[in-house]
């Protein structure tokens, strides 16, 4: 029974130390991605290099480091490409393509 919970202790001792890993990349990944004019208290280069430190790092990071959004706004990104039945454009040209030249 001695190794079966040596194996159990090993297993528990691997994934925190990938939860640890995953939350620091998290972090990192955040940091690298988050606007300078949304970071607080240190420069964006100092947390990149704050949130190496184990557990600590990435929490601070994401309780002091930046700035939260306001409620219930999205971030900003590019505007997303319509789909050709969406695009009132697309639309307009099929409809004049499609259209018979003279009375039926």
């Amino acid at each position: 029974m001695g190794r079966e919970a040596e194996v159990g202790d090993n297993v528990a001792k691997v994934l925190l130390f990938l939860a640890v890993v995953v939350f620091g990349l998290w972090a990192l990944i955040d940091v690298s991605q988050t606007p300078e004019d949304r970071v607080r208290v240190l420069s964006k280069a100092t947390w990149s290099l704050a949130v190496l430190i184990p557990v600590l790092g990435p929490a601070l990071w994401f309780r002091q480091g930046r700035t939260p959004l306001p409620s219930g706004s999205v971030a900003k990104s590019a505007p997303r490409p319509l789909a050709p039945d969406d695009d009132p454009e697309f639309l307009r040209r099929l409809r004049d393509r499609n259209r018979p030249d003279g009375p039926l």
